[in-house]
This record gives C-alpha cells, structure tokens and sequence, in this order.
C-alpha cells in the first residue's frame, strides 16, 4: 500500500520516500516475480490535490512496470490516468483489451457521492476494471451486527454493478468489468471478524 516514508538502510532512520525509489531497489516489485501487481504504492504528501494524484500515477508507471490499482478522489485525475494507460498500452482500444490498472472506488455504505459514481461510469466507458471497496463499521456507518454489514455492504456493492452496466455508463454491446469487495469493523474496537468477501463480475 502507500509508501511515504521509507527505511534508509545507510543512515538506520526513515526518511520521506523520493519518487525514484524503486529501480535502484533489489526489493523493487519489477524485479520481484511473486508480486504480480502494485497497489496505490505512493502518496504525494505536498500536494494532496487533483495535480498530486496524477502525479501519483505517473509516478507508479515510471516505477514499475508491473499492472496498477489506483485510487483518487477527482474523476478528472482517473480520466487522466485512464489516458495515461491508454499512452502505455498504445491505444484506447489497446488498454480496454488489455486493461493496464484497477480503479478502486470507496463509498460509504448506500451512499455514492457524485465523485465515486462518474470514476464508475468512466471505467465502464473506458474498459478500466473498477473495484468497490465498502468499509462498513459496526455500529457506525452501519447497523452494529454483522448481518447488517452484510446487507448495507451487497447492496452498495449491487448498485455499483447496475450503474456500471447501465445505458449511461456503456453500450449495449460493450462490458463493464466490476469487482466487489468489503471487510466489516466494529466501531469499538476496531477489529475485523473473521469474514472477508470479495465478487468479480463482467457485466454485460
């Protein structure tokens, strides 16, 4: 996961991870053939803005070359990573057969804000797998049982799969390719059950 700051095995202290960390690096992911993809690897701390997660993208590709998930706030940075990985794969046709990178989309348990509903509709239309990532807390954004996760949780996830599949996001002969996940957390202690699901689907 995010990466900012680092050991620096010269000095023994941490230090605030530079953006060209990895190739130098014997435990770089490029060079690491059990990892098979990187998961939102840095954080730009100066700039926690639009230009800032672009650039956290950027700096993802120039550091590995092993396939992404990606996460931001502003669907003008995901259409701009999606034009990005569309430069790496070639082409727009080129990265929806091959996508390059997983967008993760996190919303509250039956609530999408604007931001994560356009970031859905632009991978469905792009080809770009999205993955719905509920985090329902026990109690707090959801009924305190676990049977109430489970249901706050499915259905958020479901709504996502309709959107991404509906006439505004695609055609009708295209595919939206959709991926479910949640971890339920009491509020109290902030301990996660023993229970984890995780649903892909390709949606026609």
């Amino acid at each position: 996961m995010t990466c900012i700051k680092i050991f620096d095995p010269a000095s023994g202290s941490g230090a605030r991870a530079p953006a060209r960390i990895w190739p130098p690096s014997p435990a770089s992911p490029t060079r690491c053939p059990n990892i098979d993809g990187v998961c939102v690897a840095c954080k730009d701390v100066p700039r926690s803005d639009m230009s800032g997660e672009v650039n956290e993208f950027a700096i993802m590709i120039a550091n590995t070359t092993k396939p992404l998930e990606y996460l931001c706030e502003h669907p003008a940075s995901f259409e701009a990573a999606i034009d990005m990985a569309a430069a790496v794969r070639g082409s727009r046709q080129s990265l929806e057969e091959k996508p390059y990178f997983l967008q993760i989309v996190t919303p509250l348990p039956l609530s999408y804000w604007k931001t994560h509903s356009d970031q859905i509709i632009a991978g469905a239309r792009a080809g770009v797998p999205v993955s719905v990532g509920t985090l329902p807390i026990g109690g707090a954004s959801t009924p305190i049982t676990l049977a109430g996760c489970m249901a706050n949780s499915l259905a958020t996830d479901f709504a996502a799969m309709v959107l991404a599949s509906s006439r505004a996001a695609v055609p009708s002969s295209s595919a939206a390719r959709m991926s479910a996940s949640w971890s339920p957390r009491r509020a109290a202690s902030g301990i996660f059950p023993r229970h984890r699901s995780r649903t892909w689907r390709r949606i026609r």
